[in-house]
């Protein structure tokens, strides 16, 4: 709510999405892609009522299936978006998002993100791979 944003006399809001249907509305989302929640609160950072600045990252576009190639290419060149540019994420800014989300399911996006950057095997051992070390000629999910 309106009042929350006073209240917290916040002087910079950070979002994150992972995967960008923030910024697409997404495929997946029955009835009006507008009122997706990924959307919803892109909309809260932009329109609050006190002018509070924000930067909206996505980490991954695409990861979580929720957008396609096309939609995510569009949205960088949406003039709405304000596309500042991209990074490549690293193994201590995919740990990090780990230990943030160590609460969530495997299945959510940040911790299918980890699985993805490390290649852990599905058996779901705790030993982890660099993402230099792994083989690319071992099929690791058969």
């Amino acid at each position: 709510s309106v009042c929350s944003w006073s209240y917290l006399d916040l002087d910079l809001i950070i979002g994150i999405d992972n995967g960008g249907d923030s910024l697409t509305c997404g495929i997946d989302f029955h009835g009006d892609p507008e009122m997706a929640r990924d959307r919803q609160v892109l909309y809260a950072m932009k329109n609050n009522k006190y002018n509070i600045p924000y930067i909206h990252y996505v980490f991954g576009p695409g990861c979580d299936g929720e957008s396609t190639v096309e939609q995510l290419k569009k949205s960088i060149y949406d003039k709405e978006n304000k596309y500042l540019g991209q990074f490549q994420l690293n193994k201590e800014l995919i740990e990090i998002m780990r230990d943030r989300s160590k609460y969530l399911t495997d299945t959510r996006t940040p911790n299918i993100m980890y699985s993805a950057f490390i290649k852990q095997p599905k058996d779901n051992t705790n030993e982890s791979k660099n993402n230099n070390d792994i083989d690319n000629d071992k099929d690791i999910d058969k």
